[in-house]
């Protein structure tokens, strides 16, 4: 992939599409002919400069604000799934070879898994019970889940299940029994929308009074946002995340937060 480098996460998911095999003149080197979509994922981390204070001066100012989308790449998904299955092999004594094909992938998220179903296609190779060769096939559904902490509702995934192993028997009542082992890649988006400043204007003739308050307390309602607490007391928003120890710009418990004084206000 271009302009990708080793900074970059990275994410490839394939689907064999088409798969012959044969065997040489020879017979010792068997040669296989395989079709297959390949999709590649990069992401990389980026910091960029944002404004982050427009409030602590010394002067009046007005701000205008923008909604922008932001996607924010998780950690790539690799997990090893094993599946057992079990069913009928109709009039089959006897499977030489058997190949499988997986389709219909699809996924639901919760808060703390990822729950798959997709259809595995089955065909089977082998003797019937009166000993002439016999073909089978069938179509079952299969489900499996993986412990993954996402939020739900804002989340792309990229998914892949292929096939590494595949083990399979007939047992005394003609039951096919399988053994699967998938590899799941992928890759886990985390869709985001945020406010950015995009226009600020100083005015230089509004001079806003000084604060003589020594300490500043606040009593915010769940969902008030840092930004607009620091608009109201002509505070820096890190400032008052930092003196209250915060992590997050939203508040979402009845705390009590301290504004730091804006007695040195900046230019």
């Amino acid at each position: 992939m271009p302009h990708v480098s080793e900074n970059f996460s990275c994410s490839v998911i394939y689907d064999i599409s088409s798969f012959t095999s044969s065997i040489l003149q020879d017979g010792k080197i068997l040669k296989i002919d395989a079709d297959a979509m390949v999709k590649s994922y990069a992401s990389v981390s980026e910091t960029i400069e944002i404004v982050s204070d427009a409030f602590s001066t010394k002067f009046g100012c007005k701000t205008s604000t923008e909604k922008i989308n932001v996607v924010n790449s998780l950690k790539p998904l690799n997990e090893n799934i094993e599946l057992n299955e079990s069913f009928p092999a109709m009039n089959l004594k006897k499977i030489v070879d058997l190949n499988a094909e997986i389709s219909n992938l699809e996924n639901e998220q919760t808060n703390n898994k990822i729950k798959f179903k997709a259809k595995l296609k089955i065909n089977a190779y082998g003797f019937s019970n009166d000993d002439t060769p016999d073909f089978y096939e069938k179509t079952v559904p299969i489900s499996f889940e993986i412990n993954k902490n996402l939020n739900p509702n804002n989340n792309q995934m990229n998914i892949g299940l292929n096939i590494e192993k595949l083990e399979f028997s007939l047992d005394e009542n003609q039951n096919l029994n399988l053994k699967i082992n998938f590899q799941l890649n992928g890759l886990v988006n985390s869709l985001n929308e945020i406010d950015i400043i995009d226009k600020i204007d100083l005015d230089e003739k509004e001079l806003k009074p000084k604060s003589t308050a020594a300490l500043t307390l606040f009593y915010p309602q769940p969902n008030d946002n840092i930004w607009e607490i620091a608009k109201r007391f002509s505070a820096c928003p890190n400032d008052i995340m930092e003196a209250n120890k915060l992590t997050n710009e939203t508040i979402t418990d009845e705390i009590m937060l301290i504004i730091p004084t804006n007695s040195q206000m900046k230019q």
